[in-house]
């Protein structure tokens, strides 16, 4: 089967109600951004890419968002560009069911706005930074280059469950979520928890 593929290097808008970017054709598509993708968002919109990797290398945004406005990006993807959610829009990185296709971060993955830019779900590997990103749900790993070659400079966990063996250097708030894997605090290195709750540290021994 031949690879599908939809480019765009241009400005792509989307403003009509509850559109979907969907696959039902087997394969994995691709959308490639080069360009501007810019959701304008009315109460209640939402946009979906459903079992579509999408490819950011630009700056997609969700833009004139009012309360309940949502982009959702779907499936898997590789984030390198700004994401922009203006106020009361969100943005989230969520994962088809039953779907192993992680997104991963590059090195000018960032996220801005008034609104909320969010993974919710699924698997993401960050490559260099947090960059702005609510980690509320999902999976996170950090790459080799994940700040401080691949230490924890600085970084806030709001409910996604962070996998790994990992090295806390710098200051890290535990807001949510759990920590599996190996976790070292290192000298000078600090974890603050923010909320009272159940955390769940499972480490191998």
């Amino acid at each position: 089967m031949a690879q599908r593929r939809l480019a765009t290097a241009g400005s792509w808008i989307v403003s009509g109600v509850n559109d979907q970017f969907n696959n039902a054709y087997g394969g994995t598509p691709t959308f490639d951004n080069n360009g501007s993708f810019v959701v304008q968002n009315p109460a209640g919109y939402t946009v979906i890419f459903s079992e579509v990797e999408f490819t950011n290398d630009s700056n997609p945004g969700s833009q004139n968002g009012r309360a309940g406005g949502r982009a959702a990006v779907g499936r898997r993807g590789y984030l390198n560009g700004g994401f922009q959610a203006e106020a009361g829009a969100n943005i989230s990185f969520d994962q088809v069911a039953g779907i192993n296709a992680p997104f991963a971060t590059g090195p000018n993955f960032l996220c801005a706005g008034a609104g909320s830019t969010e993974l919710t779900g699924g698997t993401l590997m960050l490559g260099y930074d947090q960059a702005g990103l609510e980690l509320a749900g999902g999976t996170v790993t950090l790459g080799p280059n994940f700040q401080s070659g691949g230490e924890i400079t600085n970084l806030t966990l709001d409910g996604s469950d962070l996998e790994g063996t990992n090295t806390l250097a710098g200051t890290m708030d535990w807001v949510a979520g759990s920590i599996s894997g190996v976790f070292v605090i290192a000298p000078g290195g600090v974890l603050n928890l923010k909320r009272i709750g159940r955390r769940l540290t499972n480490t191998p021994r």
